[in-house]
């Protein structure tokens, strides 16, 4: 049964590699999540506070688990069973919506720390963290004044956006006579956050404040129906991978084998595995077969995840350029469609999504001399079609590092690298655009190469990593690789030119080359 606990200040409640059977929603208290890092320094990665999950890997929502988790304060949590945490979210169906909004937030909060890594100096950046937590955590007192919940001190707030404890304590005192902030043990208050903000001398914004965890029952309502509507990305290609997860967990539960599964439905255990990662199309009949093996006996539930698979089979726009598509870049292309938010990093060519028609038809047309002048058009409409998601409505976010090398290689000739060039810089202006470039000099974070992570905006799907090569692609969902992978990428967006000096540097290539 769940069940509410206190702990006492300095408890730890989950340590690196723990494996917990238990869910806690903290209710009320502070923690923070903490690693050593190369030199055994003690580094915060984050906060845990009211309405955050701690605990069973799929409720932790892309937090670190090579990691210590320490209550800052008396903290009283909500603990969950793992098995019961399904059941909790349908007799609370409103908790589910908080959960991933909470989620999201948390998530973007983190892309704007980085972002802020690669665009402001140590001073800057500790000004932005306290802005964001002032969103996040804050409390407004009568006389306009902020005050920061979780009991921190400078030196903490320093090693979590990578500023030294000499710098962190210089700024606190610059901002302490400017009347800035009021600082005591362990507690921080904002004294004028316009003025903090006026500090960052950037248009990062930080998140609106954090809602309140429902936790008291409410009346009985078809929870997991209403989550797939409110969320459900509109893609074939991420339905087929919902579905497939959801069946995987189905069977999971009710510890049946793959090869059970796959005698079910005529068919063999592998089917199964390309079923359930979401590699091949759904027929109905076997649908309906798993779910009755399942255990799924509901009729609700069974059209819910009918009514899935026949939406996950619609025709997808990419369908007409299917002969020329090999199977293992249409997965991709399924992914791309339906995610929230896309980082990458490619070392050598322009990005497929911010090309030119005429550079993509230079970059198709490379060592495909046996290829018909037909096939090059449609390939090349293929990526042209691509690039459309960056601007229909509610367009992912597009996140990409150019290594310099990429701009500086006259593919196609110098007209047509110069107008892919003049193009980036009219690509850079779009809000839901980010691109950075990293110069030669940076040559300790280059890696072997390209890379894309994607997002998504349900739950239920985690992020990917895609890996792309000559004539087969590596698709990776584990956390521990994508958590690898998304370091990595964190790494060279700070390592790379702030984006505000991208088109400056464009320009400059142009001068000089083009």
């Amino acid at each position: 049964m769940a069940r509410t606990r206190v702990f006492p200040p300095d408890s730890v409640l989950l340590r690196q590699g723990d494996d917990s059977d238990h869910v806690l929603v903290i209710l009320d208290g502070w923690a923070a999540v903490t690693m050593a890092d190369q030199n055994g320094k003690e580094v915060m990665l984050d906060l845990a506070g009211p309405n955050d999950l701690l605990g069973e890997e799929a409720a932790l929502h892309g937090r670190i688990r090579a990691a210590t988790v320490t209550c800052l304060s008396q903290l009283s949590a909500y603990i969950i069973p793992s098995f019961r945490f399904e059941a909790v979210l349908e007799e609370h169906p409103r908790v589910w919506k908080v959960l991933h909004r909470v989620a999201t937030q948390r998530r973007e909060e983190r892309d704007r720390r980085v972002q802020a890594a690669a665009c402001l100096d140590g001073t800057q950046r500790l000004a932005h963290l306290l802005v964001q937590l002032a969103a996040r955590f804050g409390t407004r007192a009568e006389d306009g004044s902020v005050s920061i919940g979780p009991p921190l001190t400078q030196q903490q707030l320093g090693s979590w956006v990578d500023v030294s404890r000499l710098t962190a304590a210089r700024a606190f005192g610059t901002w302490r006579k400017q009347n800035l902030v009021r600082t005591g043990h362990r507690k921080i208050n904002i004294l004028d956050v316009d003025g903090l903000s006026a500090q960052i001398g950037s248009s990062l914004q930080a998140p609106s404040p954090w809602p309140r965890l429902p936790l008291q029952p409410k009346p009985p309502a078809p929870a997991s129906s209403e989550r797939l509507r409110s969320t459900s990305p509109t893609g074939p290609g991420v339905l087929r991978i919902l579905l497939g997860a959801r069946l995987r967990r189905l069977r999971e539960e009710r510890g049946i084998a793959r090869e059970e599964a796959g005698y079910a439905i005529r068919a063999s255990d592998s089917k199964i595995s390309r079923l359930e990662r979401g590699r091949m199309g759904f027929k109905a009949r076997d649908v309906a077969d798993l779910l009755t093996l399942y255990g799924v006996h509901e009729e609700s539930q069974r059209r819910e995840l009918l009514d899935l698979a026949e939406r996950a089979n619609s025709p997808a726009w990419w369908s007409a350029f299917l002969d020329i598509v090999p199977s293992w870049f249409e997965v991709y292309i399924g992914l791309e469609d339906g995610a929230s938010t896309i980082r990458a990093y490619e070392p050598q060519f322009v990005p497929g999504l911010v090309q030119t028609e005429e550079y993509a038809r230079a970059l198709i047309t490379l060592g495909q001399a046996d290829v018909t002048a037909q096939e090059i058009d449609r390939r090349v409409a293929l990526r042209m079609t691509r690039q459309a998601i960056l601007h229909r409505p509610g367009s992912p976010s597009y996140w990409v590092v150019v290594d310099e090398a990429a701009l500086r290689r006259p593919l196609g000739g110098r007209q047509v690298i110069r107008r892919q060039i003049e193009e980036l810089i009219r690509t850079a202006a779009q809000p839901n655009i980010t691109l950075q470039i990293l110069p030669f000099h940076r040559v300790g974070h280059v890696t072997g190469g390209s890379f894309s992570i994607l997002r998504f905006s349900e739950p239920d799907l985690p992020d990917i990593v895609y890996l792309e090569q000559f004539i087969s692609a590596v698709y990776l969902d584990k956390q521990q690789d994508v958590e690898s992978y998304t370091a990595t990428m964190d790494q060279l967006c700070t390592a790379a030119e702030p984006p505000d000096r991208t088109p400056e540097i464009l320009r400059s290539i142009l001068a000089e080359h083009y």
